[in-house]
């Protein structure tokens, strides 16, 4: 193994032109496998040397990140807060049951906090005092490079976003050069796709409560987008994301040659899953499949009212696409547009009478609305409303009784339950389920 019997000359790490070639030169200096992890042990590189590799480094560099159990056994040995509080290397011991053999590791700071770590593999050599020290050296090198690719990853996140902003808020969006751009950057549009957005659930509340500052905050939004776009290249699917105040947009189709008239399956409750796993809860809405680039904007207003058709109804962590909603997607439209909220069927109006409203008015309403989104099935209605079947049959006949209303007749049970959703929308309070 060349020269990791002796010092490095000064310059001969210096001279790395990226962090591949830092930490390639680093590996032969020092006669070990090196693999570089992010502070939230993501796989940034390996080197390329060749010696015996132990599970842990197999499942590193086969997943891009470290396994969760070796993340918990280097929290719950205490290792990860020695190795923490270090500005030198750390010698760690190894950890057979989770695959992990003896290792150097070295953490890499930028400014005031650990950007990165250096795991060194201990199977070749053990390491000595200079090797110690070339790790030192390493490390401060190996910042600038970091910083140096986080200034490049910024300026690649920026021009996607504009990219995709401007594809999902211009309606006059010019194809060919939206096209142009994207392939600069290497970006495969989807030929068949759905535009999802996703909300953090109480993200205000969340931020107020951890107190978390707008670094946090933003590692956050990654991490979630990070999640989605995961999930959803696991699923088979191309995804592109962005973030907009507290929603994650995201576009999710196919590759072309397998788009072209093709269904896109839903996503929307995947993703929620899949931040559920995070520990984050999620409300997803979706619109339809398109077949058209051009079409993105249209696509993207879709998702958003189906999103706040289903906050208006008190959903809460839910997935959902234009799909399952229909024509229900249209209530915020409705609701736009129809002035003062107040009822139009006229005999619903009686019910909402300002003169008899109040807490009888109240369940009486609510009783309505969920004893139509359970299709007439008293028994799931009243199980719903945690009362007993008398009582909502109770409730029933009062509501007749004030309306008029047949609740035989399709076409009144149908344009009875819109107007009660129309009212979720516009008064944006919904009824308590």
């Amino acid at each position: 193994m060349k020269g990791w019997n002796s010092r490095p000359e000064p310059g001969q790490l210096a001279g790395a032109d990226n962090l591949q070639d830092l930490v390639d030169r680093l590996s032969e200096l020092i006669g070990n496998s090196i693999t570089v992890e992010s502070a939230s042990f993501e796989l940034i590189v390996y080197s390329r040397h060749a010696g015996d590799a132990d599970t842990a480094r197999r499942l590193t560099i086969l997943q891009k990140r470290v396994p969760q159990p070796i993340i918990k056994a280097l929290t719950e040995s205490g290792m990860l807060e020695i190795l923490n509080a270090s500005p030198r290397p750390v010698r760690l011991s190894s950890l057979a049951t989770v695959g992990l053999s003896d290792r150097v590791a070295m953490p890499i700071r930028v400014g005031n906090g650990i950007r990165a770590y250096f795991w060194v593999q201990e199977t070749e050599r053990r390491l000595t005092d200079d090797d110690f020290a070339t790790l030192e050296q390493a490390a401060s090198l190996a910042a600038v490079h970091l910083v140096r690719m986080d200034q490049q990853k910024e300026t690649r996140h920026r021009l996607i976003t504009d990219l995709l902003w401007e594809l999902l808020a211009n309606p006059a969006v010019d194809v060919d050069a939206i096209r142009h751009r994207a392939s600069r950057l290497g970006i495969e549009l989807p030929a068949a796709y759905r535009v999802a957005v996703a909300d953090v659930d109480d993200f205000r509340t969340l931020v107020r409560t951890e107190k978390l500052d707008e670094y946090a905050i933003d590692r956050i939004k990654r991490e979630i987008a990070a999640a989605l776009q995961d999930k959803a290249l696991r699923s088979g699917l191309l995804c592109l994301s962005t973030r907009y105040s507290d929603n994650i947009v995201l576009i999710v189709g196919l590759a072309s040659g397998r788009g072209e008239g093709a269904n896109v399956p839903p996503f929307s409750e995947a993703a929620r899953r899949a931040a559920a796993d995070k520990g984050i809860q999620l409300s997803v809405a979706e619109s339809g499949v398109r077949h058209h680039i051009a079409e993105a904007g249209d696509a993207y207003r879709e998702a958003e009212r189906c999103l706040e058709v289903g906050r208006a109804f008190g959903w809460s962590n839910f997935g959902i696409s234009s799909d399952r909603l229909g024509v229900l997607q249209f209530l915020p439209d409705l609701a736009g547009s129809s002035g003062s909220g107040t009822a139009v069927h006229a005999k619903l109006a009686s019910l909402f009478d300002a003169e008899s409203s109040g807490g009888l008015a109240f369940a009486l309403a609510e009783t309505l609305e969920t004893y139509l989104d359970c299709g007439c099935n008293a028994q799931r209605a009243a199980e719903r409303l945690f009362v007993h079947p008398n009582t909502l049959y109770y409730r029933l006949r009062r509501i007749v009784e004030r309306t008029g209303l047949d609740l035989s007749d399709g076409i009144e049970r149908l344009a009875v339950h819109l107007e009660l959703k129309l009212r979720r929308v516009h008064l944006s309070s919904p009824l308590k389920r």
